[in-house]
């Protein structure tokens, strides 16, 4: 059993090198429901464009004047920003290939939650994938490593997901 974080290093890899199973019914269904989650966003995205218009139309009505216009084509583009990051980020799966691991670390980068994970069936560290679950992670926590694959053509859709407790 590893314990310190510089011999789990000692086994980083990629996701390509983990064997996957195919998941069962039941997880396809957390998988496809953690991908739905994380679109979920896109409708507020939009509901904070609209606003933003309407914020801009009421300030250049209401002051007129450079700066305040400034200001409110500020929030507009910050708001589309959004929007399209969302819109982005957004990636649906046709099918899931899952396997077992560990949470070793819990990172935050650009509102996405990531986690190094340890794959023990397969002695691999992955030092960076993303979680998209709802729960809260911390170390030592049983994740499925998921393979979501997107179709013919298409690179497939690596993260992980909190497994359940049993």
């Amino acid at each position: 059993m590893i314990t310190d974080i510089f011999e789990y290093r000692k086994h980083k890899g990629t996701p390509d090198d983990i064997r996957f199973r195919k998941a069962t019914e039941e997880e396809s269904e957390r998988c496809r429901k953690a991908e739905t989650l994380k679109g979920m966003s896109i409708p507020g995205a939009v509901v904070m464009v609209i606003i933003s218009i309407i914020f801009a139309i009421y300030i250049c009505t209401s002051f007129g004047e450079l700066p305040y216009i400034i200001v409110s084509a500020v929030f507009i583009i910050v708001a589309v920003g959004g929007l399209i990051f969302r819109v982005c980020d957004y990636k649906k799966s046709e099918t899931y290939e899952i396997a077992e691991g560990k949470t070793v670390m819990v990172m935050h980068t650009n509102k996405r939650k990531y986690a190094a994970v340890w794959c023990e069936a397969d002695e691999v560290y992955l030092p960076k994938l993303r979680f998209l679950s709802i729960t809260h992670l911390y170390t030592d926590t049983p994740l499925y490593i998921v393979k979501g694959n997107r179709g013919e053509g298409k690179k497939p859709h690596y993260f992980v997901i909190a497994a359940p407790l049993n």
